[in-house]
């Protein structure tokens, strides 16, 4: 596996970036127009992986640098929380989705999206009492 050493500075600057691909999501989720779910569906992924690095950095103190995601749901489950398995299990759910959202040729729905955005903010939440509680 593949990682790189972070700190809470990093993890700062993944939550910050958390935090905007979350609320650029949120803008653009859009349930009558598949191109925009789309976006938000990617973006969202965006969000859960920057918001799984950050709680990573703190916690774990190094973050995935592999071009295998499965890599960074490993490294959240071996953060010391009592919900690491789940957050674990959301990023993977983000993850699935990922390859349909950035490179696949057909549009997703509204609700998919929705589900994104529920998975992305679990995560960026987390992040942010992580990030906060460790800072």
């Amino acid at each position: 596996m593949k990682v790189a050493k972070c700190d809470i500075n990093n993890a700062r600057r993944r939550l910050i970036r958390a935090k905007s691909f979350l609320d650029s999501a949120l803008l653009l989720c859009d349930e009558y127009d598949p191109a925009l779910a789309t976006v938000a569906v990617a973006i969202s992924v965006l969000a859960g992986i920057a918001a799984s690095d950050a709680i990573c950095c703190v916690l774990v103190g190094q973050r995935s640098a592999s071009s295998n995601h499965a890599d960074a749901v490993k490294l959240v489950k071996q953060a010391p929380l009592a919900d690491s398995d789940e957050l674990a299990k959301t990023l993977q759910d983000l993850l699935a989705i990922k390859q349909q959202a950035h490179y696949g040729d057909d549009l997703l729905h509204a609700d998919q999206a929705k589900r994104a955005l529920r998975r992305a903010q679990k995560l960026v939440a987390r992040a942010q009492e992580i990030v906060t509680l460790g800072g």
